[in-house]
């Protein structure tokens, strides 16, 4: 593994569209250091690199798997984009838990 990076590995990102929400494979980066988190989506056509997204995190929060129809996700937010969630699905349980360690992911706190 690249010391560069506290994990890296594939997650799927949630995008809504305007019929609905599509779960696209993205290979990702997480640097602990700075909080730099890439996002680089899979091509299997082509692969090869079109484009990355890379956030700064500010937080990144386990998904309550009653609040969605999918398992092993958790939500991040970006420090220069204030009200932008990403979702993301992890490929298992424990792949989850590592994402979420590696960025001192928080458990949802319970309203009510």
């Amino acid at each position: 593994m690249d010391k560069m990076y506290t994990r890296q590995g594939y997650l799927f990102l949630m995008e809504k569209k305007a019929f609905g929400t599509t779960w696209t494979k993205h290979y990702c980066l997480y640097q602990k250091e700075n909080r730099v988190f890439t996002m680089i989506p899979y091509n299997q056509i082509q692969h090869k690199i079109t484009s990355t997204e890379t956030i700064v995190l500010r937080s990144c929060v386990r998904r309550m798997s009653d609040s969605i129809d999918k398992r092993f996700c958790f939500d991040l937010t970006a420090q220069d984009r204030p009200g932008v969630q990403y979702t993301l699905q992890a490929l298992s349980e424990d792949d989850r838990k590592l994402w979420m360690d590696a960025m001192d992911g928080k458990e949802p706190v319970s309203v009510g």
